[in-house]
């Protein structure tokens, strides 16, 4: 009975000690903002896979197709929490608050403050943005395109990969402090709330290259045909893995990461035919072969 009532005063002092760390707002903010991030690329994640089945079964008449609605906004919010995040830390920068300054921050432009993954996630999502329309003024020259090497699609993916590196590491930034600090917070299976954000993230941004098994088709060069995408299955299989254990370094870490890879994709995978056809139905379009949308096992 001692004993237990001793953890529990151990334990609130615990917590009352680390909410009085003096930079724990900061902290507060990047990691608030980071989940908000995640959630929003998850969103975008959905629309991503049920654009890529609306160009296969339906078309593309417009730009503001369902699908994209859904996508651009988990983008344009995303990028609006990484300008949120320069603009407030660039003013407590100046104000001299606690967890800013030049060890916690670069400088960009000469003038802005802020962390380094922000930076990386805003430039990422500004690219993406930049491609939206590139990429609508392509498929109005050249028709539908549903395959990865695309121009601008490229540009799309490039943007991607700079702002999920930038989510990553703001994650990994906050995991770091978490370790390091004297209190830190609770934790769910050993492991701390930015850790599970790495994890989630990776096995989001891994749910992302699942369709290159049944959804594009092999590059032509001349008679050959070279079928790239089991390479880049190959390159995520094995780098998101590595990259999460070398990140986490924790046992087991790889196998929580598939086991929220799952779910994911089988709630992708339920999403987006039914998306389809209700917004079909809704809409009064027809499907360009003939054939519903149907849940798609191999994915899932």
């Amino acid at each position: 009975m001692v004993r237990a009532i001793a953890q529990t005063k151990g334990k609130r002092a615990s917590h009352k000690s680390a909410s009085m760390r003096p930079d724990i707002t900061e902290h507060r903010i990047r990691q608030v903002s980071a989940w908000i991030v995640l959630c929003l690329l998850l969103l975008a994640e959905f629309g991503l896979a049920w654009d890529r089945r609306w160009h296969d079964m339906v078309g593309r008449d417009q730009f503001w197709i369902p699908p994209h609605i859904m996508m651009y906004t988990g983008i344009a919010g995303a990028g609006l929490i990484a300008l949120c995040v320069v603009l407030v830390d660039t003013l407590r920068y100046y104000q001299k608050k606690a967890g800013v300054d030049d060890s916690s921050t670069v400088n960009i432009l000469w003038f802005f403050h802020a962390p380094l993954g922000f930076i990386l996630l805003g430039i990422g999502m500004l690219i993406d943005a930049i491609a939206a329309p590139l990429d609508n003024y392509w498929h109005v020259l050249y028709g539908v395109d549903v395959t990865f090497w695309a121009p601008f699609h490229l540009m799309g993916h490039l943007g991607a990969v700079i702002g999920v590196l930038g989510i990553i590491y703001a994650f990994a930034s906050e995991a770091a402090y978490e370790r390091q600090v004297e209190h830190p917070s609770p934790r769910l299976l050993g492991l701390n709330g930015p850790e599970w954000g790495i994890v989630v993230l990776l096995a989001g941004f891994q749910e992302v290259v699942l369709p290159a098994l049944t959804a594009f088709i092999p590059v032509m060069l001349g008679p050959v045909q070279l079928i790239t995408y089991p390479l880049i299955l190959v390159l995520a299989a094995s780098l998101f893995p590595i990259s999460l254990y070398l990140c986490i370094r924790k046992p087991g870490i790889t196998l929580l990461m598939i086991l929220i890879l799952w779910p994911l994709s089988l709630a992708t995978e339920t999403f987006t035919p039914l998306a389809l056809r209700f917004m079909v139905a809704r809409l009064g379009l027809t499907y360009r072969l003939g054939r519903e949308p149907v849940f798609d096992v191999t994915i899932a």
